[in-house]
């Protein structure tokens, strides 16, 4: 793996870590983020096995609270036996709070962090419940815990539970999962269900270390009319400024990743505004006093809902400090645009931001080559002397994706068009020019995309080939054989990691 692919790796694990239940001393922490692991220990128990998966709705999670409260407040429903496993869960009903206990019953769950599953591994006794998602409805469970409690959310069956043998856990699929706070803190657990049909969901409360089990108190709410903007099905239109922009009832409805987004784990806004052509989107959102991420996904509403990348992302400022997030339309068509709005960690109460958009011409025009639909055609040979300066980031890569790359990157790109002969392959080198400042170098990045210009769309999932394995001052090369039968034209596009502009050489060989 070379170095910047390391480095990426690794700063996304600190941004999922930073957003999930690694709590520092003294405070909260958390989120809904979390990163791949492996087997956790201890325990005896076993679930139904299996996997499947989470579509027809969105998850969020967060907590409030910290170490050291007053004892649980008395439960308006009284007492709750807890069930020991997704095979024999306690119906919760929504409305009243009810007093449950961990104690008492087995450990049947553990793990390390495993998707968006928190671990626990420490032999911890955990506690099933069962809840409903009505159709086009929320549900929202809160637990507040004597000891360091987890509480994962995972969609029926049972199966998706996983299976515990040999004291580890395997195939569990969290839709959400949270471990925010300390002993006397809430953890809050929410998933809209936007799909036709109800949904039953399993409530797993677990502690975070051994010794963290005990009495909690557990509440269930439904929210029949969640919230304009809550989905992108409902983004609110974007237009003048707006202000006082609350996070009352909305949810967190993405989770951290992919790599080109900003999305982080408290709640999340959508709003929706169209681009004309040739035009800058310009978009300012300023929180009042919490740390907040602005996103821009492109249309249409179902990439908005499964966004593979954004187009436009920021995450720079600390509390209170706004984010602007640029967008250039570079085509001859109006593109709708969504921007995602969301908190670092649950908001502060009574905590709102402000929005604005901005609407300008591009400038300068899109130069001949910024897209494929005006590829600069070329002949095998050595071009010197290329830049990306003047060019605009149109493309980024999907992840996952396929064939195009490893990594997302962010700064501008050109295209160029090739012809290959059947039966020939083409083989693109892209060396990077030296730098005259003092940064490491450029990195660069190519794929090689078939077919009408049309299949340039803005987020790459399907090229010919790609390559983006070089750290700064090294070439990339990628390589494609025609053999479909006949001779098809091919789009070269060269990127760049990093939001600067670079010079580089493109050398470009058909074989035989």
């Amino acid at each position: 793996m070379h170095l910047r692919s390391v480095v990426s790796a690794l700063a996304a694990l600190l941004t999922l870590v930073a957003c999930s239940g690694n709590k520092p001393p003294g405070g909260t922490a958390g989120g809904s983020g979390a990163t791949a692991g492996g087997s956790g220990t201890a325990g005896s128990s076993a679930t139904g096995g299996g996997t499947a998966g989470t579509a027809g709705g969105s998850a969020m999670g967060g907590g409030t609270g910290t170490a050291g409260g007053a004892v649980l407040p008395t439960p308006d429903g009284g007492t709750l036996v807890a069930g020991e496993t997704c095979l024999m869960p306690r119906v919760l009903m929504p409305g009243a709070t009810f007093r449950s206990t961990t104690a008492g019953l087995t450990d049947d769950y553990n793990f390390e962090d495993v998707g968006i599953c928190r671990g626990s591994v420490d032999n911890t006794a955990d506690a099933v419940f069962q809840v409903t998602a009505p159709a086009g409805q929320r549900v929202t469970v809160d637990v507040t815990s004597e000891f360091d409690a987890i509480v994962h959310l995972v969609r029926a069956p049972a199966a998706n539970c996983g299976t515990t043998m040999g004291g580890t856990t395997t195939g569990i699929v969290c839709l959400v999962s949270e471990d925010w706070v300390y002993a006397r803190g809430t953890e809050s657990v929410s998933y809209f269900n936007t799909g036709t049909t109800s949904l039953d969901l399993f409530v797993i409360v677990d502690g975070f270390e051994a010794g963290d089990e005990g009495a909690f108190n557990i509440v269930s709410r439904i929210n029949t009319m969640p919230p304009q903007g809550d989905v992108c099905a409902t983004a609110i239109p974007l237009g003048a400024t707006l202000t006082a922009q609350t996070w009352a009832d909305f949810g967190a409805d993405y989770s951290p990743g992919p790599l080109s987004c900003r999305f982080v784990s408290g709640p999340d806004r959508l709003y929706k505004i169209d681009v004309p052509a040739l035009s800058k989107l310009t978009v300012v959102a300023t929180p009042m006093s919490d740390d907040i991420a602005l996103n821009i996904i492109e249309g249409p509403e179902a990439s908005c809902a499964a966004p593979l990348a954004c187009v436009a992302r920021a995450e720079e400022g600390d509390d209170g400090e706004p984010e602007t997030a640029v967008f250039n339309n570079t085509l001859n068509v109006t593109r709708t645009a969504y921007v995602h709005v969301s908190v670092f960690r649950p908001p502060t109460p009574g905590e709102t931001f402000s929005l604005s958009a901005t609407l300008s011409a591009v400038t300068p025009p899109p130069p001949a080559g910024d897209q494929c639909g005006t590829a600069t055609p070329i002949d095998a040979g050595t071009l010197t002397a290329q830049t990306t300066t003047g060019f605009y980031p149109d493309y980024d890569v999907a992840l996952p994706n396929t064939g195009c790359g490893r990594l997302s990157v962010a700064g501008p790109d050109r295209v160029y068009a090739i012809n290959v002969g059947s039966g020939q392959t083409l083989t693109a080198t892209v060396t990077p020019g030296a730098r005259t400042d003092s940064d490491a170098g450029w990195d660069p990045a190519v794929y090689l995309l078939g077919g009408a210009a049309a299949t340039c769309t803005p987020v790459l999932t399907q090229c010919l080939a790609g390559a983006d394995v070089g750290v700064a001052n090294d070439p990339d090369t990628v390589r494609y054989t025609n053999d479909a039968g006949t001779a098809r034209s091919v789009f070269v596009i060269v990127d760049t990691y990093y939001d600067e502009a670079m010079t580089y050489e493109l050398r470009t060989t058909l074989t035989p």
